[in-house]
C-alpha cells in the first residue's frame, strides 16, 4: 500500500471552518498581494500593517516575499528574516487566541 505525502497547509484548513470569525485562505491573500507593486517586497523600507490579523496569513504570505525580494539585498537569511520580523511586518490580533495563532504562523 503506498503512503501518501498529503500535507495541507493549516490554514486553508482554518480558512474553512464555519464561526464567527473570517480567516482568508492562502490563496486569496496572495491573490491580493499580487495587486500591490511587486518592488515593494524589494525595499527593506516597505513596512506592512495587518489591523486585524486572525491567523496571520497575510504577514506569512508577505514574510515570503520580503524573503525572496530582499535576498540580493540582506544575503544572510537569518539577518534577514529578522529584519523582516522586527522592522517590516506588523500586526494587531482582536483576541488573544488570533494574537496566538497569528505568531505560530509566522
Amino acid at each position: 500500500m503506498a503512503t501518501s505525502n498529503y500535507n495541507p497547509d493549516v490554514l486553508n484548513c482554518i480558512a474553512n471552518l464555519s464561526n464567527d470569525e473570517v480567516f482568508t485562505p492562502p490563496d486569496l491573500a496572495n491573490k491580493v498581494l499580487d495587486l500591490l507593486p511587486q518592488e515593494l517586497f524589494q525595499s527593506p523600507d516597505t513596512t506592512f500593517l495587518d489591523p486585524f490579523t486572525k491567523s496571520g496569513v497575510f504577514l506569512r504570505e508577505i514574510v515570503k516575499r520580503l524573503d525572496r525580494g530582499l535576498e540580493n539585498q540582506i544575503p544572510d537569511r537569518q539577518e534577514r528574516i529578522d529584519h523582516i520580523l522586527h522592522k517590516q511586518v506588523f500586526g494587531i490580533a482582536v483576541t488573544e487566541l488570533t494574537a496566538y495563532l497569528s505568531r505560530r504562523s509566522l
